[in-house]
Formats: C-alpha cells, sequence, structure tokens
C-alpha cells in the first residue's frame, strides 16, 4: 500500500490532472445505453487508443509529446459524433498541451480552435449541447487550473529559494559575528596575556612574588577569556560596558598606564552597551600593543541625538590602524547606523558614535 501511495501522490505533485482520468469511464454510458456490437467496439477502440496517446503525450520528446496531442484532438473528432459523452478528451489535449509551458497565444488558439470543431459536430451531427460544454468549455477550465497550478508551484519553488537564501545569508552573518567577537575577547586577552607574561619574565629575578602575583593575573585572565569565548560561540549573554570599562582599567594599569574615565548622563540600551563594550575592547587591545601610552582616557558622552565613545591615549600608535579589529568595529556600528574614525596625532583616538 505505502508504495502505492508514494506513487500517487508523485503523480498528483506532477500533474494534478492525472487524478481526472476515471472521468473518462463515463464513456461507458453511451454503449451501455444505447446497446449493439458498434458502440462497445468504438468503445473498445477508442479508450485504450487515448490511454495511449495520453501517455505519448507526456513523453520527453517533444515531437512525440505534439504528435500525441494531436492525435487525442483527431481522435475525439472521429469519436466524439457516435458518443457524445466522450468530449471531455479535448480537454484532456488542452490539459496537457498546458502542463507543456508553452507560450500563452499557441495555447489559447489551440483550445479556441478545439472549441470551434467541437461546436462545429455538435450542430453537424445534432448533437446535445452539454457535448460541447463538457469538452469546450471542460478544457478552459482545465487549462486554468493547471496554469494556476504551475503558478503556485513557481512562488512554491521561490518561496524555498528565498527561504535558503535567507538561511545561507543568516549562517553567514553568524559565522562573521563569531569571527568579529573571537578576534575582540581572543585579541585583548592574548595581547594581555602576552604583555604581563613579558612583565612576569623581567621581574622574576628580582622580585619572584611579585612574579607570582603576575602569573596569578594571568589565570584569572585566561579563566574569563575561556567564558568569554563560550559566550560567543553560543551567542548569549549581553556584555555590560561598565563591567567592560572595569576590566579595561585594571588591564591597562596592571602594565603601569593611568587610566581616566569619565561617562556622562545617559543610559545606554542593552545593545548600546554591547556595542560600545566590544569597541572599547578593541581599542584597549591597539592601545596594549602598538601606543606605548602612559595615559589612556575613556569618555562616554550623551551629544543631542545620539551616544559617543572616545578612547584616546597619549602614545605613538601604531604604522596602520585599519586592521581587522578596526573593521569589525565599523561593520558593527554600521549595522546600527554609526560609525568609528580614528585620528593619530599626538596619541591616538578613537571616536565610535551611534545616533538615536
Amino acid at each position: 500500500m505505502r508504495p502505492a501511495a508514494g506513487l500517487l501522490k508523485r503523480m498528483a505533485a506532477l500533474r494534478p490532472y492525472h487524478f481526472s482520468l476515471p472521468y473518462t469511464l463515463v464513456w461507458l454510458i453511451e454503449p451501455m445505453y444505447r446497446g449493439g456490437r458498434g458502440p462497445w467496439i468504438g468503445f473498445v477502440v477508442a479508450w485504450p487508443l487515448f490511454l495511449l496517446l495520453y501517455v505519448g503525450a507526456h513523453a520527453s520528446g517533444r515531437v512525440l509529446a505534439r504528435l500525441s496531442v494531436w492525435g487525442m484532438v483527431v481522435l475525439g473528432a472521429a469519436y466524439v459524433p457516435s458518443n457524445p459523452v466522450a468530449s471531455g478528451i479535448f480537454a484532456f489535449a488542452a490539459a496537457v498541451l498546458a502542463a507543456r509551458n508553452i507560450r500563452p497565444a499557441p495555447l489559447w488558439g489551440f483550445v479556441l480552435g478545439m472549441n470551434a470543431l467541437l461546436l462545429a459536430e455538435v450542430v453537424a451531427f445534432h448533437l446535445s449541447l452539454w457535448s460541447w460544454i463538457g469538452g469546450g468549455s471542460g478544457a478552459v477550465v482545465l487549462v486554468l487550473y493547471v496554469l494556476a497550478d504551475a503558478r503556485h508551484r513557481e512562488t512554491n519553488l521561490q518561496l524555498r529559494l528565498a527561504q535558503g537564501e535567507v538561511a545561507r545569508l543568516a549562517r553567514m552573518a553568524e559565522r562573521e559575528r563569531i569571527t568579529r567577537d573571537l578576534h575582540d575577547v581572543l585579541g585583548h586577552t592574548l595581547s594581555l596575556i602576552a604583555m604581563k607574561s613579558e612583565v612576569a619574565r623581567k621581574v622574576y629575578a628580582a622580585d619572584p612574588a611579585g612574579t607570582l602575583a603576575q602569573v596569578e593575573q594571568i589565570e584569572g585572565i585566561s579563566r574569563q577569556a575561556l567564558q568569554r569565548v563560550r559566550e560567543t560561540i553560543h551567542g548569549y549573554g549581553d556584555v555590560r560596558f561598565a563591567e567592560e570599562v572595569r576590566r579595561v582599567t585594571v588591564a591597562l594599569e596592571s602594565l603601569g598606564m593611568r587610566v581616566e574615565v569619565a561617562v556622562g548622563s545617559g543610559v545606554l540600551t542593552p545593545l548600546e552597551e554591547t556595542v560600545f563594550a566590544m569597541v572599547l575592547q578593541e581599542a584597549a587591545t591597539n592601545t596594549m600593543r602598538h601606543a606605548g601610552a602612559s595615559v589612556c582616557r575613556i569618555a562616554l558622552r550623551f551629544p543631542a541625538q545620539g551616544v559617543e565613545l572616545v578612547v584616546a591615549d597619549d602614545g605613538s600608535g601604531a604604522a596602520s590602524y585599519d586592521g581587522f579589529g578596526l573593521r569589525g568595529m565599523r561593520e558593527r556600528l554600521r549595522l546600527l547606523g554609526g560609525g568609528v574614525e580614528v585620528v593619530q596625532e599626538k596619541g591616538t583616538r578613537l571616536e565610535a558614535r551611534l545616533p538615536r
């Protein structure tokens, strides 16, 4: 039962009008009603021939398919006068042609021609008008159904493609987020670990106790970094700006710098806190790596219609500040309509802005 059900499901998905084929059994009404050998012979010949042409009309070869469609028309023209109920054969021919995605003008020309042929037979052979209604108007209805079904399938296909593209872009955005955040977290932490390790090495001989304190700080920094990496990968846990200021202050002061912090009267949103915390982390990392500074000033301001973070030092700066970290800052701020500017004159000054 399951293979049969699967086959029917595939048939419905491919050509829904296949399920109209049992309708052709109404051709039996004429020989059963009239009796006699002639109507039965006509049915025994016409019905299998119709099924054969129907299969041929769905062939992959264009020539065979078109010949089969026209064969169905010829069969209908020859058989309908003796069996008016069989006029539905014209509707099947039109449906098959519509399913082959031909241009609208030839398709509707074909449907109009079949209607004219069937109407002429109705008049010439004094057939019931229902023969024309069943075949001619049935062809129009079935063609409209096939075209609507094709458009529905195309719409669903485009929707699936769009959903796939959205999912792909989401995966790319998530990978970029993780890359930026890991760079900021690990870059800051590894730079601090490297510098504190250098300090520990230099003071080892003269101050073993001081060296032990430096090693303990390195251990604490490593544990914090591990937790931040886990949060970054799993995408949870907003970074608090105040906590980041505290961490950066401790890190810079442990390297002998003086840190001055000025926070204006205002409140950051959770998203602004996270973004400015990551920007501060990257700016502090560059100060530790390249500045050779003695003072670092951190200021959070709330000008009209916006918020601004300024990180400035009195060091020598780097030869080029436009690295991966700055590009990550710009990307984060750009997504929120903000921007970042770096000025290297008597030290390095970084200004990050977000609109409100």
